[in-house]
């Protein structure tokens, strides 16, 4: 194995910095998971921009009460969440003390093969790709403060525009407990430079599975890796499976993640082949017990936003391209739900939007979410579309929003059985007035009627209009 493929995990010729600022992450396309109801349905946690704020059933919103939280996912008890939250780290000696000495290492390493021929000027920035990307940051940073003076004036050359003050990203996975209207912050179950995505308790609260980019490895592809910790803290997380999709689900016992795997290393962001599978993490008291193999049910494409859902039923939901081989229609293809019986010896896929709908439905599926009763789906479309889908008639219903493409709007929530929240955009010019609308057996509420303008920019990563 070369230096090049032991540093980089594979080193391809593709921008790192497009104007010296990472693109974001956040997946869903137009979508962001911005409102996570209670499982009683009493209170919302209400991510924006700044961080966490929480309002009641009646839309009184509380103050911002964890900064810079991005993620947030309720235990059963609904008083206790996990959270993922970022801090900056302010230079490479916080990032070392942060990582420990072997990660460290390997940053070090990955930053002083960039730094030769950089120094030499026979490459650019540009010319490199850090995987995982979460790296990039730390890379630069350690550049920064090893290679200072030549460093800048090599950042000066290359950008028109003056630097921003640089950090590097950290995130932890935090447990959090509801002390009336405020929270406490309590154990952290996990930390790193990786993005915390796809975060679902298990159904008793002992553990939390998650996904975060892949640790630096040989084959490393900025791929995903499934993870559970337990949620007392008492354990280190353990890795459940690799080249996974961010949403995993737990069966209704609460023991095994049912999830969606790469079958070979896969090239970038390109869609995947693998299968929908599933694998015991949890022993019966909760603790974490690992099974030896996982057990696949069926092949399909997906793509790293894709999802899995487990009903109480037995069956298992996942979205899909429903692609048929040999075609001449990959450019037209569109997603499908599909479910099978998990708990049954022979697996039969159901296609769940009937033929003459889904044609008029939206072509990604990858937003959704199966309602507490397991009888409807919430689906944030194409275009910022959404649509609710009757899982035992087929019936659809498509809620027409006008929210238009562009920025991360809230995707639709469940507050309980028949009950959610979603977005509504009140004009129809460029300037966005959101409205946050919550639907009950008895109407329709508006949640953020007394809601700041401000606050609803921030909610939908609109900028404000000048």
């Amino acid at each position: 194995m070369n230096l090049e493929t032991r540093v980089f995990g594979g080193i391809r010729p593709v921008i790192l910095f497009l104007g010296f600022t990472l693109v974001s992450l956040l997946l869903g396309g137009c979508w962001k998971e911005s409102i996570v109801w209670s499982p009683d349905g009493s209170r919302a946690a209400i991510i924006t921009s700044e961080g966490l704020h929480l309002c009641d059933a009646q839309g009184k919103l509380s103050p911002l009460l964890v900064p810079k939280a991005y993620r947030a996912a309720w235990l059963g008890d609904s008083k206790h969440l996990v959270l993922a939250v970022e801090r900056p780290l302010k230079d490479f000696a916080e990032v070392a003390a942060a990582l420990g000495p072997e990660r460290t290492r390997q940053l070090v390493a990955k930053a002083e093969y960039i730094w030769a021929p950089l120094e030499a000027g026979s490459v650019s920035l540009k010319d490199f790709e850090v995987t995982p990307i979460d790296d990039a940051w730390a890379v630069l940073i350690y550049l920064r403060d090893k290679h200072s003076e030549a460093f800048h004036k090599i950042m000066a050359k290359e950008s028109k525009d003056e630097p921003e003050p640089m950090t590097v990203p950290w995130h932890s996975l935090v447990m959090a407990k509801m002390n009336g209207d405020t929270l406490e912050l309590g154990s952290v179950l996990y930390e790193g430079l990786a993005q915390l995505q796809g975060l679902r308790p298990a159904p008793a609260g002992a553990a939390v599975a998650f996904t975060t980019h892949l640790a630096p490895s040989p084959d490393s592809d900025n791929g995903l890796q499934l993870l559970v910790a337990p949620t007392d803290g008492s354990s280190p997380a353990a890795v459940v499976a690799t080249h996974t999709a961010a949403h995993s689900d737990w069966t209704p016992d609460g023991q095994t993640l049912v999830f969606l795997k790469s079958s070979h290393t896969p090239n970038g962001d390109d869609p995947r082949v693998g299968e929908v599978a599933e694998r015991t993490v949890l022993a019966s008291d909760g603790h974490i017990q690992l099974a030896e193999k996982t057990h696949e049910f069926a092949a399909l494409v997906f793509k790293e936003g894709s999802r899995v859902r487990c009903l109480k039923d037995g069956r298992v939901l996942f979205n899909t391209t429903d692609i048929h081989f040999p075609t001449t229609e990959v450019s037209q293809s569109r997603e499908q739900f599909f479910s099978f019986n998990r708990t049954l010896d022979v697996v039969e896929l159901t296609p769940l939007i009937p033929g003459e709908k889904l044609k008029t439905f939206s072509r990604s599926l990858e937003s959704f979410e199966v309602g507490p009763d397991g009888t409807q789906v919430l689906v944030g479309g194409d275009n910022g579309d959404i649509w609710l889908l009757n899982l035992s008639s087929g019936a659809v219903e498509h809620i027409e929003t006008h929210l238009g493409s562009g920025s991360h709007f809230p995707l639709p929530a469940w507050q309980g059985a028949g009950q959610f929240s979603y977005p509504r955009n009140k004009s129809f010019n460029r300037t966005t007035s959101l409205e946050l609308i919550l639907r009950q057996a008895g109407g329709e509420i508006s949640l953020s009627r007394e809601w700041p303008q401000e606050f609803l920019y921030k909610l939908s990563g609109e900028e404000r209009p000048e």
